[in-house]
């Protein structure tokens, strides 16, 4: 799993933009369907889908299935959240019933990815990888965390090479507040694929929202959990440069600095947040940058480069009363 990065909520209302829908929660979206909160034991008694039935003719094999049932999740949890957002477009329409039936949809499917990896462990019970996928499953969708913790620390038991778990399990000891344990699985994570980029991320972000505890446990001063934390992000960025959530995180941590009692390099913020232009996937996302890289620019007080960014983001949205204020802003500097 990736974490969300936590500074850029913030970091996206300083400015003043809004972030586009890839890049937050729907607030309104529907409430997650009833059969995402139901048991294991509730789950156990369905009898199998016809669709992950099909999947029965891999199981002798456990890599193949491993691989098969994957991919059965990622298509059933990505039409899960196009049937979602869909039935949110219908709810603000006054289309209820239709997005009833959708939610429905979408719980169907998800119950089709959670059915493939029971199936799978009813046969291969000690497989470090189904018990993993299963329980980012049931964490990231059905709200059974202590289920899926469960699930990852035996995964890592059974295999403690299981880089994934162990990132999955360093990010959860961390939200509920046993930073050692985060930690130490963070480190086993990255020690174990020192060049995963979601890895390097969600340390990075442990390292910035939780730097007083990470002062402790590491004996740094903020100013060395900062260093630290702009490297990792810094090596997550340049190992996957076409991913821009990735890139554009990194930019965003450059506003850490200052809370962290570090001066900021505005010049080495701009140049990410060049990078993070060159990732978008749409014009949003392009107006997004132009409107940070605006923001380092008038931090460091130099006003011409501010302009020229607030110059871009209006052309792309000359009805943006905050580009133009900023634009304003940036032309006092001069």
């Amino acid at each position: 799993m990736r974490l969300t990065n936590l500074l850029m909520v913030a970091a996206a209302l300083a400015a003043g933009t809004v972030l586009s829908a890839a890049a937050q929660p729907a607030a309104d979206a529907p409430s997650p369907p009833p059969a995402a909160r139901a048991s294991a034991d509730d789950f156990a008694a369905l009898p199998v889908y016809p669709e992950v039935a099909r999947l029965e003719a891999f199981l002798d094999d456990a890599a193949v299935f491993v691989e098969k049932a994957r991919t059965f999740d990622r298509l059933h949890t990505r039409l899960a959240d196009l049937l979602l957002a869909r039935a949110t477009a219908l709810q603000k329409e006054g289309g209820a019933g239709e997005a009833e039936a959708l939610v429905d949809d979408a719980r169907k499917n998800l119950a089709l990815a959670r059915q493939a990896y029971e199936l799978g462990l009813r046969r291969h019970p000690d497989n470090p990888s189904l018990q993993n996928y299963l329980g980012e499953l049931l964490y990231d969708r059905f709200d059974e965390q202590q289920r899926a913790v469960e699930l990852w620390l035996k995964a890592v038991a059974a295999d403690a090479a299981h880089g994934r778990a162990h990132n999955n399990l360093g990010i959860h000891y961390f939200h509920v507040g046993q930073y050692g344990e985060g930690l130490k699985h963070l480190d086993a994570a990255l020690a174990l694929e020192p060049d995963n980029p979601d890895y390097l991320f969600n340390m990075a972000q442990m390292y910035l929202v939780h730097w007083p505890n990470i002062m402790t446990l590491r004996q740094w001063t903020a100013a060395e959990t900062y260093a630290e934390a702009m490297r990792v992000s810094g090596k997550a960025a340049a190992l996957a440069p076409g991913d821009f959530e990735l890139v554009r995180d990194h930019a965003l941590n450059f506003f850490a600095a200052e809370r962290m009692n570090t001066k900021p390099d505005w010049k080495k913020a701009a140049k990410a947040w060049v990078a993070a232009r060159k990732a978008a996937r749409n014009q949003d996302e392009v107006f997004y940058t132009w409107m940070n890289e605006g923001r380092v620019w008038l931090r460091a007080q130099n006003g011409r480069e501010a302009e020229r960014c607030f110059l871009e983001a209006v052309a792309l949205r000359p009805q943006s009363g905050l580009a133009q204020g900023l634009l304003t802003d940036a032309r006092s500097l001069k």
